[in-house]
């Protein structure tokens, strides 16, 4: 009974996890966050009570492991860096800490979820995938200028250059995320989901990838759009490679290649206005990365960096690399803030998960897929934007991925107990 008690509670608060994506960003003790962090906590207390395994399996120790080196390496930063930038010596829990913390939790809720089958992969499966195409459809009437929603789509805008955005002549959407680029990742990786794991629903798969590329497309963003291209290619090349069947690579490609012409067509004559601005942008892609945006940005902050060797093996610590300037290129951010020690423990951390998605190509391909696609997806956009340092709806990426890597991890571990030793 007491099992049956703590799973239901579970189940309530994946949903209201799940479903806080729908809601703006609120302010608690300073800080900004989707309701979603709320309930988190009190899931991952449940999930202690009810775990006897999944604690226990390699992988996760090592995730945790390398969280405590990360948040170690960012004390180390952050102290150095008020002691040699500010002249003042105080060891403060470096509270960005917090981002990498919330992943790794609730990376670790969802995998024992999926793992324990506390909820069916087809509920979560619907859940996800409604709850994602409320939010798109939220987006597209931010499109269409559908008044009801423009009049309350400032309450989820999260800073005046948000609006701004949103309320000019080529206004750039940021549906329920808050955030242009934000909203941009997302969408992609909506499209990769719906494109892996929606096949046995076929509407509701082409529903979720079309809403997906409108979004994007009216996001405007240049890099999500290339991130998504260059996953989607190098996805074929992947399952061509595993098929060992290059034939198939370039039978897929060629069909991209018409779909996405006839994808092209059909955009332009729905929204010609808003694909000229969008080619305009990407005609002066080189010019804005060479000369403005993040190349000032890098040039502004690695000035400063050069000055002393000793940056690149610590960093400056947060607080200087923000008293110097924003620097929205993930990896750069990361490492002038934490130094080549920081870098390397983050992205081992994202590389451990990555690498371990192998294991599930023999029992869930698709899934498989997905997972690596999905990382590929980011870690290309990273470039442009953050990915393991957003901070208001960067929990959706971990907790979906988490619960399917459980689910098929279950199958490996039985198959595992049967072969005989």
């Amino acid at each position: 009974m007491r099992t049956k008690q703590l799973n239901f509670s579970i189940r309530i608060f994946v949903f209201l996890i799940v479903l806080s994506f729908l809601f703006p960003a609120i302010q608690l003790f300073g800080f900004g966050m989707k309701p979603d962090l709320l309930f988190l906590y009190p899931l991952f207390i449940t999930i202690c009570i009810v775990d006897v395994e999944v604690k226990s399996i390699k992988m996760m120790k090592e995730v945790f492991v390398i969280a405590l080196f990360i948040f170690l390496s960012m004390l180390l930063s952050n102290t150095l860096g008020e002691y040699h930038f500010f002249s003042t010596f105080s060891i403060k829990f470096p509270t960005e800490f917090l981002q990498i913390l919330n992943r790794v939790l609730i990376f670790y809720c969802f995998f024992v979820i999926g793992y324990n089958n506390i909820i069916k992969e087809r509920d979560f499966k619907l859940l996800t995938s409604i709850i994602f195409i409320i939010s798109l459809t939220f987006g597209l009437l931010q499109a269409l200028a559908f008044q009801p929603v423009i009049q309350i789509s400032s309450i989820f805008a999260l800073s005046d250059n948000q609006v701004k955005g949103f309320e000019s002549l080529n206004s750039r959407i940021y549906g329920t995320s808050g955030n242009i680029l934000t909203w941009a990742g997302l969408c992609g990786f909506f499209f990769l989901y719906y494109f892996f794991l929606l096949k046995d629903y076929k509407w509701l798969r082409i529903l979720g990838m079309a809403l997906s590329l409108i979004n994007i497309l009216y996001s405007m963003s240049r890099g999500a759009i290339i991130a998504l291209f260059v996953t989607m290619v190098f996805s074929f090349m992947l399952r061509s490679l595993y098929e060992k069947r290059i034939s198939k690579f370039v039978l897929r490609m060629i069909q991209v290649l018409i779909v996405g012409y006839l994808s092209a067509t059909i955009l332009y004559n729905i929204f010609p206005e808003r694909i000229d601005v969008f080619l305009t942008r990407m005609t002066n892609l080189d010019s804005e990365v060479s000369e403005v945006g993040r190349a000032a940005q890098l040039a502004s902050v690695k000035q400063f960096f050069d000055r002393d060797m000793w940056n690149y093996l610590f960093g400056v610590g947060k607080a200087k690399l923000d008293s110097i300037g924003l620097m929205e290129v993930e990896f750069l951010f990361i490492l002038f803030a934490y130094g080549v020690l920081g870098i390397a423990l983050t992205y081992l951390m994202i590389f451990k998960v990555m690498s371990k998605s192998k294991l599930l190509m023999s029992y869930n391909r698709d899934v498989s897929f997905f997972v690596i696609c999905s990382f590929v997806f980011y870690l290309i956009f990273s470039f442009g934007y953050f990915f393991v340092k957003e901070i208001y709806s960067g929990l959706i990426f971990w907790y979906v991925i988490a619960f399917y890597f459980g689910c098929t991890h279950k199958k490996i571990i039985k198959n595992e107990q049967v072969q005989p030793h």
